[in-house]
């Protein structure tokens, strides 16, 4: 007799449980998705640090050079924080890198093209320590 209670009870556990799961499967999905979400925000994060890294290596060793593409510097390093149009008579565009979650206390670098899309100067500003 016991063994016929505990096999009703393993399977009236299982199924209650089955059904308790089930009805809580949207929620699980969305935590799910906000997992993915934040292990690709997180990836996003290194690139963009990974990239600044590589631009201010390359402006402290002088090998930023002047003239090269707008398009074959994004591909050099990344997309920056901000970009912005300079309203300036012979600057074009303005870019701007910085740590991508540090807003104040991060080091930053402004990019400015030309209007033929050529890279014409830059500005580090390093941060005080």
């Amino acid at each position: 007799m016991n063994r016929k209670l505990l096999f009703a009870f393993i399977v009236s556990t299982t199924i209650l449980g089955g059904c308790a799961f089930f009805s809580k499967l949207p929620q699980l999905l969305t935590l799910k998705r906000v997992s993915s979400s934040q292990k690709q925000m997180e990836r996003c994060v290194e690139k963009k640090k990974k990239y600044l890294k590589k631009l201010k290596k390359d402006i402290d060793e002088n090998k930023l050079e002047k003239g090269i593409t707008y398009r074959r510097f994004i591909k050099l390093y990344g997309e920056p924080v901000l970009e912005k149009d300079s309203g300036k008579k012979n600057i074009k565009k303005v870019l701007l890198y910085r740590h991508p979650t540090e807003y104040f206390n991060t080091d930053k670098v402004y990019i400015y093209f030309d209007l033929s899309d050529k890279l014409v100067s830059w500005e580090y500003q390093k941060q005080e320590e």
